[in-house]
């Protein structure tokens, strides 16, 4: 497989407010979940447009710590008795800050919500940005191990997402907390983990934003496993994309590259399922990178929470 998935690559993780030190954040921005729920102080970045907060997140689940921001919309402040959905986004190193992407290329989602969210094309809402684990990512972002990559760790990272980070984010901000208003989106492996997300957690994550999804990784498990084993219950809402430039690999030489016959299998099986709310797009000279996730965040935050 030909393509630049980042499975094993990440950036160390500066801190993304200014500090006098290279040493531990301050007592502040540390959130040991169970504790008293907080909003975060104001982060600090190159590039980053309006409110966002910061976390460092330490998961007894999982046993480790991330970064993680959190974007509040326009009009959070001046309206005290307002509720919001909320979106987490995987790999969110990515998502705000030049500084902390990889290879300094951001994905400018705040500014994306910013703009959308001011001309009324998308709903208000809370945009929680959860950095991946670094040598950690295949394993937390992964359904089920590879042959070559190994992994298969997805259930405990839903697990700290349900029972340890959504409700610290509960606690600290005035969120909508139904299904319906709570969603998951990612790309490559964020993607998959995104999937599963609403395969398996649906009735926790009712919004799924699945941007150029690894659905190669473990043979083709995600395909296989919604096919044969149809969840009861579904996410509301499904984006599902992929790029027609992400990889140039043909396995069955059919003219196609295996990544948009693996994306159209999925559409395939969803659509055949009756899943509602499938938002698929083919993307023309889409390439696996962060620069095309950023081309069309809008339009992925928009067909997740269009204005009401």
């Amino acid at each position: 497989m030909v393509i630049r998935d980042r499975l094993s690559l990440h950036n160390p993780l500066p801190n993304a407010r200014r500090t006098q030190s290279s040493g531990p954040a301050p007592a502040s921005d540390r959130v040991e979940l169970g504790g008293t729920r907080l909003e975060g102080p104001p982060a600090w970045g190159w590039s980053m447009t309006g409110d966002i907060r910061y976390h460092e997140v330490k998961s007894e689940i999982l046993g480790n710590s991330r970064q993680v921001w959190v974007y509040l919309p326009p009009g959070y402040a001046q309206n005290p008795d307002k509720d919001y959905p909320v979106l987490y986004a995987m790999d969110g190193q990515n998502v705000f800050e030049k500084g902390t992407a990889f290879g300094g290329n951001e994905w400018r989602m705040d500014e994306a919500a910013q703009r959308a969210m001011t001309q009324g094309t998308m709903k208000e809402a809370i945009i929680v940005a959860v950095s991946n684990a670094g040598a950690q990512r295949i394993e937390e972002y992964s359904p089920k191990a590879d042959p070559q990559y190994g992994g298969g760790g997805a259930e405990k990272f839903a697990q700290f997402l349900k029972t340890e980070l959504k409700p610290m984010i509960d606690g600290a901000y005035r969120t909508q907390t139904a299904p319906e208003s709570t969603g998951v989106l990612g790309s490559s492996m964020g993607g998959l983990v995104s999937l599963y997300l609403g395969l398996a957690h649906s009735n926790t994550f009712g919004l799924v934003g699945a941007l150029s999804p690894s659905l190669w990784f473990a043979e083709k498990d995600m395909i296989k496993s919604w096919a044969e084993h149809p969840p009861a219950q579904r996410p509301a809402k499904i984006w599902l994309d992929m790029g027609d430039r992400e990889s140039q690999t043909d396995g069955d030489q059919n003219g196609i590259p295996d990544t948009l016959d693996n994306t159209r299998a999925l559409r395939d099986v969803l659509a055949s399922q009756g899943q509602p709310g499938l938002l698929y797009r083919e993307i023309p000279g889409g390439t696996h990178t962060e620069g095309a996730w950023s081309e069309r965040i809008q339009d992925v935050l928009q067909g997740l929470l269009p204005p009401a």
